[in-house]
């Protein structure tokens, strides 16, 4: 890999650790343009959300979502999983506080999705994300961020991620390092918090609606021939 991206003058990377990856372990001496957020075009506005709730949405393939399968045990909250599935047994279905709401296209869901944050988790565990797609996290930057974003969704992420200084920095949501924190996480934040995440998810949402973020990195006269 390291010998494939030498052979280009400029790149663009999904976010600061992902740049600082590219740098250090690759040794790549050329232009970088960090995107921080993918794009989601879209013409439809976010959706409003009426005030903070204990439910949390996660989109993404089930399949692969280990953890899915054991959010009974966090029953203080309402998960509402979407995306594809194989088998109802394998989100537990059965458990009174997860609901598979099926799968809907790119355009639908943002306007589907019922809850008040977005999740971005992986792997097998609730404490931490864990193996390669735990791994993956502190590197990369989930394209369902930009989904939540666009659906007017505060997002929770994992502590160690990468997108998590971000999330932060500009009060989109919230991170932590087990989603066993979240009964008492949710509990804290206040309604004018939950309010003010609002109103920054929606400024974000309308630049990832209308292509800003690649704009910006394409705008650098490095990838201007």
């Amino acid at each position: 890999e390291a010998n494939h991206l030498a052979a280009f003058d400029a790149l663009i990377v999904h976010n600061d650790v992902m740049a600082e990856k590219v740098r250090g372990d690759f040794a790549f001496m050329g232009q970088l343009a960090v995107l921080q957020l993918f794009d989601y075009l879209t013409d439809s506005p976010c959706a409003v959300r009426n005030g903070k709730e204990r439910r949390i949405v996660f989109a993404g393939n089930l399949a692969k979502s280990g953890f899915c399968r054991k959010l009974g045990e966090i029953a203080e909250i309402q998960f509402n999983l979407y995306g594809p599935c194989d088998t109802a047994a394998g989100i537990a279905i059965n458990s009174a506080n997860v609901a598979y709401r099926g799968q809907l296209s790119p355009e639908e869901i943002v306007h589907g999705m019922d809850g008040s944050f977005g999740l971005v988790w992986d792997g097998d565990s609730l404490h931490g994300c864990e193996g390669k797609f735990g791994i993956y996290l502190r590197y990369n930057t989930s394209h369902k961020l930009s989904l939540y974003i666009v659906a007017g969704l505060p997002v929770i992420v994992w502590k160690q991620s990468a997108m998590a200084h971000y999330i932060i920095e500009n009060n989109i949501g919230i991170a932590v390092d087990s989603l066993a924190e979240l009964p008492a996480v949710l509990a804290a934040v206040s309604d004018a918090d939950y309010a003010a995440l609002c109103e920054n998810v929606r400024r974000l949402a309308e630049e990832l609606s209308h292509g800003a973020h690649l704009t910006r990195c394409l705008s650098q006269g490095y990838f201007i021939s």
